[in-house]
This record gives structure tokens, sequence and C-alpha cells, in this order.
């Protein structure tokens, strides 16, 4: 089996987000979370959030929010479909051609409405 990983969590995320906000370099970060730094890295890329609007102050909305970046990382593990198998249709009595031949008519159907 492949490598085992862990997703981050929003306990971590928080301490994330202390970190950054306290300036703390990302490779002290990491060793305080035992990830990786690139894994922190990506993670801020990720959910870093910027808006060039500027306040009355003069300043600018630059941060990681951990609620935000725990929001986002659940909307996209929910979203993603599931491959369509042969076994999950084979109590309906369809066989692997009928799939094939329904899946190729929902996409040309789709592709038809889509262009008129």
């Amino acid at each position: 089996m492949g490598t085992q990983y862990s997703h981050i969590d929003l306990a971590e995320r928080r301490r994330i987000q202390k970190m950054r906000d306290a300036k703390v370099p990302v490779a002290v970060i990491a060793a305080e979370l035992g990830r990786h730094r690139s894994t922190i890295h990506r993670e801020i890329r990720r959910n870093f959030y910027h808006d060039p609007f500027r306040d009355r102050w003069g300043q600018e909305y630059r941060c990681y929010y951990c609620t935000t970046a725990d929001a986002y990382a659940h909307r996209l593990r929910a979203r993603r479909a599931r491959p369509l198998t042969v076994a999950s249709h084979a109590r309906t009595s369809r066989g692997p051609v009928h799939l094939v031949g329904r899946q190729h008519w929902r996409e040309t159907e789709r592709a038809e409405r889509m262009a008129g």
C-alpha cells in the first residue's frame, strides 16, 4: 500500500494561524507541528487570503484564516464524486455495455445543452 498521511485538522490550523500572526518562521511551525515545512507552505499558500482593499488606516486584508481554510478543505473532500462502477449497478441488472452507452448518452446530451 501507499504511504499513509493525515490531513491537517482545525486544531493544527489554529496553531498555524497563531504562529503566523506572531511572525514565526515556517520551519519552526513545521517542527512544532511535526510536519514537513513544504506541507505548511502549501497549506498557507492554498488558504492565504489577500484582498487589495485597504481600510481607512491603509491596512490591507492579508492573512491566513484557520476556520476558512478548514471549511474549504471539507468542501473539497465532500465534493469529489465517486467513480461509476459496474459492480454498483449489478443489482439493477444493467450490464457494462448498457452503462457505457448510458454514460455516453449523458455526456452528449450535456454537451448539446451547453452548445444550444
